[in-house]
């Protein structure tokens, strides 16, 4: 397994509305253990913290019954972690009629340095990190309510920029086109240095094995398709080629959300 050189983190700022991109140099900051060694010498175990609803206890409260302050606790805590200077800062423009989640952004990760940026109204923005470019791409058929994504990067055969496939968390049985599962996709033809991309709208899992909002627990790609792990129903995968799907199993996929292999 390959080590990041960087962690990308997209800010909101509720009060501004808008948006912005920091980059985390991993050289400089050592957020992670280096080797397994390290992971078991400062590893330790967690207690694991069960509050009933309504429960008036909470850790916070009983320490700052001592007469300490929150904040104080808070930053005893935590170790402070000072944010680097955004790279990138943008405002999404306001749905028509006005929603709670109508200046939402999604950021999906295409590859170490390229975020993929959509907005509620479907317009989609790539921003490189390492070179400081923004590229326009083609919108997707319909705004997300709660996607994953899962990146595939590009190969030497077609020579493009990869992949980037979405499906959303809750999915309903499907009617005419829901565009609820597309891709963002790149290909390059000659005489071009630069990727040509395209959005492509694909079919659910069949709609007999669908309920009324059925959950999608998680999400990889595996060799050439996508797996994706239903509540209730197993794991089906997704074949990038024929675009056609199969039952892998009943079983589900050890893990929630996405899993992504860094090489």
């Amino acid at each position: 397994m390959g080590v990041r050189r960087f962690v990308n983190l997209l800010v909101a700022n509720r009060t501004r509305c808008t948006y912005s991109l920091r980059r985390f140099d991993l050289s400089r900051n050592q957020f992670f253990y280096e080797s397994p060694e390290e992971v078991a010498s400062h590893g330790r175990a967690l207690p694991i913290q069960r509050y009933t609803e309504g429960s008036a206890y909470c850790p916070l409260k009983a320490r700052k019954a001592n007469g300490k302050n929150k904040k104080q606790l808070a930053a005893s805590d935590i170790a402070t972690i000072r944010l680097p200077p955004p790279l990138f800062t943008m405002r999404p423009t306001p749905c028509r009629p006005v929603k709670p989640d109508g200046q939402q952004l999604d950021a999906f990760a295409l590859s170490d340095s390229k975020i993929i940026l959509a907005d509620r109204h479907c317009r989609v923005l790539s921003y490189d990190a390492a070179t400081h470019c923004a590229l326009t791409m083609p919108c997707l058929h319909a705004p997300k309510a709660d996607p994953l994504s899962v990146s595939i990067p590009g190969s030497q055969q077609d020579d493009g920029e990869g992949s980037i496939y979405i499906i959303e968390r809750i999915l309903w049985p499907e009617k005419d086109q829901s565009f609820q599962f597309e891709a963002l996709v790149s290909d390059r033809f000659r005489y071009r240095p630069f990727g040509l991309w395209g959005c492509q709208a694909f079919p659910l899992p069949p709609t007999s094995l669908l309920s009324e909002g059925a959950l999608v627990c998680s999400v990889a790609a595996v060799g050439n398709a996508i797996c994706v792990s239903i509540s209730g129903a197993g794991t089906y995968c997704f074949d990038r080629a024929s675009h056609a799907w199969s039952h892998a199993g009943d079983w589900m996929m050890p893990f929630f959300g996405t899993a992504e292999y860094v090489p």
